[in-house]
């Protein structure tokens, strides 16, 4: 089931003083987070909507930066893109940080602050910062997936080998994608005059198999439509066929020149005609393996590994449907 909850910050906010730039936390018990904790807590800053005459508002970003200060590399951004005007007092705006995984990867103390910037095209014009804040930590957790992946490994092949019987239960071959050749509509300004009728060329990615010596079916696959003043018509789904001397043949629509080297298919037309011309190779029918085990799902006992191996596993199995 799709996780649709949007995370609310039900706590008092944080307020931002404009003189001392200083970033208060209104509940001061709300202090730690978890290692690993990820879209699960939302912090929501306040300060005043104009600041020595300028509308804070009009802010085109809102960054929040973020640090573990004894571990320099592990600082991130986060660009704050719900800056508002306060619904409950039109003189104050707000923003909000949706903390991520990013953040709490690991354990420690986090130190933030937050910047306000305004562009002329692409040149900044303004920028307003906070002074950071010190004032929340990361409190250590453990890993437990390794150990999850040991004691159910036995579950865990369960859910494999069900995977297998009822996937080759209903499956025992998947088809690929179709190669389309052209997908083609033309209209009467398209055509060329040429012999008292008209001439229609279009392009053809990958070849159409010709025989070599007779008149025989291809495994092109064909749609097309046609109208003029004198006729409207459209095809059920045919073959082309393939003719000696670089010719091939579709349906009624008539035959036509093909030029293999360069893809040019032409076509005579005895009167100005608008239409379409659909031209496909059909995807091959390839049989399942009795038994499919990839290598990765016999020596991790990881579990997202694992899951994700499952994943690819079904889509192969599938054709591409998982």
């Amino acid at each position: 089931m799709a996780h649709n909850d949007k995370i609310k910050d039900c706590d008092a906010f944080f307020e931002v003083d404009p003189i001392t730039r200083q970033i208060k936390n209104m509940t001061p018990a709300k202090i730690v987070l978890m290692q690993n904790d990820h879209n699960s807590e939302k912090f929501t800053f306040t300060l005043p909507r104009y600041i020595e005459g300028h509308d804070m508002a009009e802010s085109a970003k809102a960054k929040l930066h973020y640090v573990n200060p004894t571990k320099p590399d592990s600082g991130g951004m986060y660009e704050m893109t719900d800056l508002q005007i306060d619904e409950s007092d039109a003189e104050r705006v707000k923003c909000s940080w949706l903390i991520s995984a990013n953040v709490t990867k690991e354990p420690g103390a986090i130190s933030f602050l937050i910047e306000f910037e305004c562009f002329d095209g692409e040149e900044l014009v303004y920028s307003w910062h906070t002074a950071p804040f010190n004032g929340i930590s990361i409190g250590e957790t453990f890993d437990f997936g390794a150990e999850i992946g040991t004691k159910y490994a036995d579950v865990l092949e369960q859910w494999k080998n069900d995977l297998e019987a009822k996937i080759n239960a209903n499956r025992t071959h998947y088809e690929t994608e179709p190669e389309v050749l052209c997908d083609f509509s033309f209209t009467e300004g398209d055509l060329k005059a040429s012999g008292g009728g008209y001439i229609i060329e279009f392009y053809v990615k990958g070849e159409i198999d010709l025989p070599n010596d007779e008149i025989g079916i291809s495994s092109v696959l064909c749609t097309w439509s046609r109208h003029s003043d004198s006729y409207n018509e459209t095809s059920e789904e045919g073959v082309v066929y393939g003719l000696q001397n670089e010719f091939i043949g579709i349906g009624s629509f008539g035959d036509g020149g093909y030029d293999k080297a360069s893809g040019r298919v032409s076509f005579w037309l005895d009167e100005p005609t608008s239409g379409s011309i659909k031209l496909w190779k059909p995807g091959k029918v390839v049989p399942l393996p009795e038994k499919y085990i990839p290598d990765t799902i016999a020596r991790t006992t990881d579990v997202e590994e694992i899951l994700d191996e499952l994943h690819k596993y079904a889509k192969t199995l599938t054709g591409g449907e998982s």
